[in-house]
């Protein structure tokens, strides 16, 4: 009996290592069973990171395509802005060389005059009056006068021509304030 029961210990024994043995190998499988499914859903985790990053570059590159778009429409503008602005410099350079012109023509005219201190009146057919300062001629004068300055006016048939020589007297008198023009 006691061999037998040894026996039986023995075989419990056995059985008490083949299961835990067996508990071992079922925890291996369901630990390598968990590894096995981690990896086969990572691809997919990476294949869905994948497509999340393409999305994302599809839309920046439509963003970028847009503000492309959107510059070039820009810069067109801005170059016909230019162009406009080119021909309105250049129409106005040309204006500001017509005045320079006509201011020349003007001191021209009025150094035309042997008066002291003429002042040009243009008139709207070209024509001018160049008034100016005197000294007023004695058979003129009044009596008694304080000033003997006068004040008289030319007449020109144009901008450039010559003014007529002919003293036309205006006001014989101007006062004593010196700065009439």
């Amino acid at each position: 009996m006691n061999d037998c029961k040894s026996d039986t210990d023995v075989y419990t024994s056995e059985a008490l290592a083949s299961q835990e043995k067996f508990e071992r190998e079922l925890e291996n499988h369901a630990e390598v069973r968990k590894a096995l499914r981690e990896a086969r859903s990572k691809p997919g985790s990476e294949e869905n990171g994948r497509v999340v990053a393409e999305a994302k570059l599809a839309a920046v590159e439509t963003e970028l395509a847009g503000c492309e778009s959107l510059f070039n429409e820009e810069k067109k503008m801005l170059s016909e802005n230019v162009e406009e602005l080119e021909k309105v410099v250049s129409e106005k350079e040309k204006e500001c060389n017509l005045l320079h012109e006509q201011y020349q023509n003007l001191a021209a005219a009025s150094e035309r005059s042997e008066y002291e201190n003429p002042g040009p009146f243009i008139k709207p057919d070209n024509s001018m009056w160049m008034f100016y300062r005197d000294v007023i001629l004695a058979e003129l004068q009044l009596d008694p006068t304080c000033s003997d300055e006068s004040i008289g006016v030319q007449q020109c048939t144009s901008l450039t021509s010559k003014c007529d020589q002919d003293n036309n007297l205006v006001f014989k008198h101007t006062g004593e304030d010196p700065f009439v023009f």
